[in-house]
């Protein structure tokens, strides 16, 4: 799976029989709808959903999959065989947005390699980034397209033209559609972050080659699903779609499908 998810060995728990915790402890709400718990972007109040009680935690993946397999036996039954894929949470900010751009169309260990001679050389934030001249970035491993890329989002978020505060706010559809409003970040990219940094628990990134070939050999016909079917089968997965994702893309990372 994207954002460094990518190990091929069973690294989960065993499923169990019951998780303990409650619809509200995973959806991130409480009875009334207020959210509790530490702030989305870590740092102080912004009004908007709270990060402790997103689907970030090993107690809140394995709410949402007791939920999905009481949906769908067949996703009950992979959970049990596999066991539960680590929470793999990722810090929401730029930090994160850039580590998707700098994965894209590359294989986990390459973008990982990318991403520590970033890390190491503190360019790993908006006005870091900024301050490395293409020269420096290219010699990290960067493209031309992904310094472009990289810019034009740290630029946006240093002089306030994306605001992710406002950004963790908002519903699922339109919290997409900001992102992708910015070059470099597609529907999968922003996907993907709503659901590793934020938590969200009812993103199925359909776009995505590993869920498409784990979901055509779980529910589809064997063959891999092209994004409209994947996001045909996963409606009756609702609102568990993120549970969903992350146990097929577990299931594709160690062979089990």
């Amino acid at each position: 799976s994207p954002v460094g998810d990518g190990a091929k060995r069973v690294t989960g728990n065993a499923a169990p029989a019951s998780s303990g915790v409650s619809r509200a402890d995973v959806s991130g709400h409480n009875g009334g709808g207020a959210p509790r718990g530490g702030w989305c972007c870590g740092e102080r109040p912004c009004g908007g959903r709270r990060d402790n009680d997103a689907m970030k935690t090993t107690a809140r993946l394995e709410a949402g999959l007791a939920e999905l397999a009481r949906l769908d036996p067949r996703m009950g039954e992979l959970w049990a065989r596999i066991g539960t894929p680590g929470p793999r949470p990722r810090k929401p900010g730029f930090a994160t947005l850039l580590r998707v751009i700098v994965g894209q169309q590359l294989s986990t260990k390459a973008a990982a390699s990318i991403w520590q001679r970033l890390e190491d050389a503190g360019a790993a934030d908006a006005a870091a980034f900024l301050g490395h001249d293409d020269d420096a970035l290219r010699a990290f491993g960067l493209s031309r397209q992904k310094i472009a890329y990289g810019r034009g989002l740290a630029a946006a978020i240093e002089g306030g033209a994306l605001n992710l505060r406002r950004v963790h706010r908002m519903g699922d559809d339109d919290a997409i559609a900001e992102l992708v409003a910015l070059k470099g970040i597609g529907v999968w990219s922003a996907e993907c972050y709503l659901l590793f940094a934020l938590g969200r628990p009812d993103i199925m990134p359909a776009d995505d080659l590993a869920l498409a070939i784990a979901a055509g050999r779980l529910v589809g016909d064997g063959d891999r699903m092209k994004p409209a079917a994947l996001r045909a089968a996963a409606e009756p997965w609702r609102p568990w779609r993120s549970a969903a994702a992350r146990l097929l893309w577990h299931a594709y990372g160690i062979d089990a499908l």
